[in-house]
């Protein structure tokens, strides 16, 4: 009603009116903010959905970005899928972030600027209607660990059950090798309850900045841009006794990425993909 009532009063005045309609609520839209837990996979995904690392699903082999500063095949981050469990596209059905590695030009010292959009050195890619292809990582790009996503509303994510220490201790007094007591162990699966997977993904709601606000206007026609998703650095914690090594993303020290989409969708370009750290 209130933007029917703006459109008669703009027509009467003889200003054009211009009407954003809201965002369509699918099956799977949500007001609530949506998080995304990583779990390492035992294959291979092979359909589009939500996930980090391995190879994009659904985004054409010829459509892998190269940095704009350097010239190099980017590296491939995560995807994501704009329609489950979140409804963040009308047009578009998965998102891919791509991102330089950072190279140094060994003459001026100037490095690839992966944090921001307009330099050339990140990008995201918007695909309409992904199919199950697998776009082949180039030579020179890096593949990152495979892990899905998944999601749950913020208020029922999986909360750290803590191991009790007495239990430890008691471990800890049945491992002992004449005078030398033995590390208490602690097995995957309790290992697993009391650290549960980082909160990574963030969908819809407002971004959590970690330095000051810096909501972009579009690239494209500089109108307002909706924020879409947050991806936090840590994929992985392992602690460091284990021989596993930790996994995270190039986003600094405990960094964060934040991804916006044009609020009209101006063009299949009108993202933005940042981020920020410490």
């Amino acid at each position: 009603m209130t933007a029917h009532k703006n459109a008669i009063g703009e027509l009467r005045s003889g200003t054009p009116a211009t009407i954003i309609r809201p965002m369509p609520q699918g099956p799977g839209s949500s007001r609530k903010m949506m998080i995304g837990m990583p779990r390492r996979v035992q294959s291979p995904v092979r359909s589009p959905v939500s996930k980090v690392g391995g190879e994009p699903v659904g985004l054409p082999a010829a459509r892998w970005p190269t940095c704009r500063q350097c010239g190099r095949a980017m590296d491939f981050l995560f995807q994501l899928d704009l329609r489950e469990p979140q409804h963040l596209s009308r047009g578009y059905r998965m998102a891919y972030a791509f991102m330089c590695r950072g190279y140094t030009d060994e003459l001026n010292g100037i490095q690839c600027q992966t944090w921001v959009s307009e330099k050339g050195a990140n990008r995201i890619e918007l695909v309409e209607r992904p199919d199950a292809i697998v776009a082949a990582c180039p030579p020179a790009a890096r593949c990152w660990p495979e892990f899905e996503l998944q999601f749950f509303e913020a208020d029922r994510r999986p909360k750290a059950r803590p191991i009790p220490l007495l239990r430890i201790r008691k471990a800890a007094m049945k491992r002992t090798r004449g005078d030398e007591p033995i590390v208490a162990s602690i097995s995957d699966k309790q290992y697993a309850r009391a650290n549960p997977p980082p909160e990574m993904v963030r969908l819809g709601g407002t971004p959590n900045w970690v330095q000051d606000d810096e909501t972009p206007s579009c690239p494209r026609c500089g109108g307002p841009m909706r924020f879409v998703a947050q991806v936090g650095a840590m994929v992985e914690k392992q602690p460091f006794e284990r021989a596993v090594e930790s996994v995270s993303l190039p986003f600094g020290s405990e960094g964060e990425a934040y991804i916006f989409l044009c609020e009209r969708e101006c063009a299949p370009n009108s993202t933005y993909f940042m981020w920020q750290t410490t």
